[in-house]
């Protein structure tokens, strides 16, 4: 039994899409229920739920993942938190092989919580999380933007060519990378800093484009996301979001 709260008055008895109510109950972001509707795993009144099927709140009988969808009365308290993921940490509620997941720091809160802007294993840096389906649909979504900036830490020639290339993007197989801004800082033994700035989210983006330019990923960590910075948390640590830094990182997310 999944036992949640709306984070907004819910009217029984109006139809809602699924995914938008199961997003609003913080059981994911929709684009995920989405795909777990595709892979049969959400149920309705003893059917498999379909894309975009309309449920009545509080009479429909919901099952994600064989568990039953149960409203409390209680309106829930929407949490948002940035997180430094540690390097082998996975960016994800869950992990079937049992490696340790960014949940395993949340472990005293009851809230259900989900990752926005996930990193690849061997990355490190911020994350956000949060119970806010609609935020998290909003921050995860291609249309709005927002800029994510890294630092990366590679061996191998640095010119101004592959700078260039870099930023006016490479191709990749799943399409063109959008342009992006980076600087280049010497260190020693022919290893670079890069500061690079993204506004697009494909998968291992940045471990992916360097090598197109002959340059070794040594280390690669976020340090912002959006309006939302790193600051001074160590891996492992979170930091609640301060109500003037919700406030910015919606407004750029357009909610």
């Amino acid at each position: 039994m999944i036992l949640v709260s709306s984070p907004q008055p819910i009217k029984t008895g109006a139809k809602e899409r699924i995914n938008k109510y199961l997003a609003r109950l913080g059981i994911a972001a929709r684009r995920k229920i989405d795909t777990l509707i595709t892979e049969g795993r959400v149920m309705v009144n003893g059917q498999p739920a379909t894309l975009g099927q309309p449920v009545i709140p509080g009479q429909d009988k919901i099952l994600v993942n064989g568990k039953l969808v149960v409203m409390t009365p209680a309106n829930v308290v929407l949490q948002y938190f940035g997180l430094y993921k540690p390097a082998g940490v996975i960016s994800t509620v869950s992990d079937p092989d049992g490696r340790p997941t960014v949940m395993k720091y949340f472990k005293g809160l009851k809230t259900r919580l989900y990752p926005v802007g996930r990193l690849d294993q061997e990355s490190e840096g911020l994350i956000l999380m949060t119970n806010d389906g609609e935020l998290a649909e909003r921050l995860a979504h291609p249309r709005f933007h927002l800029p994510k900036i890294y630092l990366v830490w590679v061996s191998g020639e640095v010119t101004p060519q592959k700078l260039d290339h870099l930023r006016r993007g490479v191709r990749l197989k799943d399409g063109m990378t959008a342009p992006c801004e980076i600087e280049a800082t010497p260190l020693e033994n022919r290893r670079w800093s890069l500061l690079m700035t993204l506004r697009e989210g494909k998968n291992r983006q940045i471990r992916r484009m360097l090598p197109h330019v002959e340059l070794e990923v040594l280390k690669l960590k976020r340090i912002q996301f959006g309006p939302i910075g790193l600051g001074a948390l160590k891996p492992g640590e979170w930091h609640k979001l301060s109500q003037s830094e919700l406030e910015l990182l919606k407004t750029q997310a357009g909610v």
